[in-house]
């Protein structure tokens, strides 16, 4: 097995390799992540201008604060330890089937469906959530499934 595999041989024991302080992240990617994100502010801005009587950017500050968070949990995330997440692969499903479950029985029923869960400030879609930890839950069982092979 190469050193970067992530599957493991049944006799090897895995190393973790040192944490560096630096964040892991590609540079060229960083900066078209950030330039997408500008661009899509900017493009936002200029199609929803005094859309909300009395606020101009309405839109933009709200995009605005929603990039802001997803910049944060991305920091977060790229902190983790993906094993963790490959542990607790029951746990995530878990949790997908009690989201998708939640907005089935407390969600709003919108033309016809129920699609989210409405809280004063945002609603929540299992749906958007499900995606991610379905790719999770998936790539956990299929890691499992290839070490038994």
């Amino acid at each position: 097995m190469s050193p970067l595999s992530p599957i493991k041989a049944p006799d090897e024991t895995p190393v973790a390799p040192p944490r560096s302080l630096r964040l892991p992240f590609d540079p060229l990617l960083t900066v078209a992540v950030i330039g997408l994100a500008i661009c899509s502010i900017v493009t936002l801005g200029a199609a929803t201008k005094n859309l909300v009587a009395g606020q101009p950017h309405y839109y933009v500050d709200r995009q605005a604060i929603y990039l802001g968070v997803g910049f944060a949990f991305m920091l977060v995330l790229s902190q983790l330890d993906y094993a963790r997440l490959r542990r607790a692969k029951n746990v995530i499903y878990g949790a997908l089937l009690l989201s998708i479950l939640a907005v089935l029985g407390l969600g709003h029923a919108a033309r016809g469906s129920t699609r989210a869960i409405n809280f004063p400030l945002f609603s929540f879609q299992a749906s958007e959530l499900g995606k991610v930890l379905l790719i999770l839950a998936l790539a956990a069982f299929v890691v499992e499934r290839s070490r038994h092979l």
